[in-house]
């Protein structure tokens, strides 16, 4: 046995026909799909007809439009301020969605206000359609009166205190 007869078979390159790089650059870079292409050259896999457009031939295929159907409707509704609550209750999915929602999209939106719930509780941001700045956050009582406290002359804090 020769030393020849063991040595691993070569695969042979398969090359590319002008006609062929004529096709890949014709409908690779369109939204035609890859099936397609692999279906018009037939001696060539999928993997290597993508391999050979970007790294050869430089070419890129173009992003779909992705459709956001939820955003949309989100942005209807907000029309008019809403909580990411009322957006998730109108639309029928999740809070966390909602939330999410308006984070892909926070330089499309903004907080036109908020709004204090019935009894202890922080305030609830609502909501609007539109660039613009955010409405601040606002105080509660007792963190305002702590503010004022601060704010003003010490001496005379000192003094409503010792008469308190």
């Amino acid at each position: 046995m020769t030393p020849e007869s063991n040595a691993p078979v070569k695969r042979q390159k398969n090359t590319w026909t002008n006609h062929e790089v004529a096709i890949v650059r014709k409908h690779y870079p369109t939204l035609k799909p890859l099936a397609e292409i692999v279906a018009l050259l037939p001696r060539h896999t999928q993997i290597s007809i993508e391999e050979y457009a970007r790294k050869i031939l430089k070419l890129r295929r173009p992003r779909a439009v992705r459709q956001q159907p939820a955003w949309d409707r989100m942005r209807r509704l907000l029309a008019k301020p809403r909580s990411q609550a009322e957006l998730a209750d109108a639309l029928g999915f999740s809070k966390p969605r909602a939330c999410e929602l308006l984070r892909l999209h926070r330089a499309d939106v903004h907080i036109g206000g908020w709004r204090w719930p019935d009894g202890l509780g922080s305030p609830t941001p609502l909501w609007v359609y539109g660039g613009g700045p955010d409405m601040p956050r606002p105080m509660g009582r007792q963190r305002a009166q702590r503010q004022n406290v601060r704010r003003s002359n010490p001496i005379s804090a000192l003094v409503a205190m010792a008469v308190a």
